[in-house]
């Protein structure tokens, strides 16, 4: 949120549609996705982890 000057206490929806804004390249979708799965509560390890390497690999692709 800071790199955006966005005020981090915002919703995730909310969130992601300003930076949809700001970034017009940012794969919003993606991001509503990878934002609800961090949400979950009852993931198994094995989730955890493929969650985990999801966020890794979309932070990567970041300009």
């Amino acid at each position: 949120a800071r790199r955006y000057a966005l005020d981090p206490r915002l919703s995730d929806g909310a969130l992601v549609d300003l930076l949809a804004v700001r970034a017009p390249d940012l794969d919003a979708e993606a991001l509503r996705r990878l934002l609800a799965e961090t949400t979950r509560t009852q993931v198994t390890e094995n989730e955890l982890l493929r969650i985990i390497a999801e966020v890794d690999e979309w932070i990567k692709q970041l300009p």
